[in-house]
């Protein structure tokens, strides 16, 4: 298990809160940690991040049953990889921050 999937893991076990993760260093991954579960959605194409994102968003919620108000903080995976396909990731996570006011944890691959 990655470092950030270990910490991501550990954290959705804290009870209430409800932890979204992106990240796209390689392909496109999207996790969201509720009631002692992860939900995860996964595109493998390694271009195309901004095309993905959305619908695996709505994915991880829907398999979730949860509401994005919800979410209590976000984590997203800043690398190593493309600068190209790690801006969208990380504009992402920041742009669920900062719109749900919630903490961004940036977490090295």
């Amino acid at each position: 298990m990655s470092t950030t999937a270990e910490l991501f893991s550990t954290a959705c076990d804290t009870g209430d809160h409800v932890l979204l993760a992106i990240d796209t260093a390689i392909g496109t991954t999207v996790a969201l940690g509720a009631a002692g579960r992860v939900h995860v959605a996964v595109s493998d194409d390694p271009r195309g991040h901004a095309e993905a994102i959305g619908s695996l968003l709505d994915e991880v919620f829907r398999a979730a049953d949860a509401a994005p108000s919800r979410v209590s903080g976000v984590v997203a995976g800043i690398g190593p990889g493309p600068f190209t396909g790690l801006r969208v990731g990380i504009a992402a996570a920041h742009a669920f921050a900062l719109g749900r006011g919630v903490p961004l944890l940036p977490v090295p691959g």
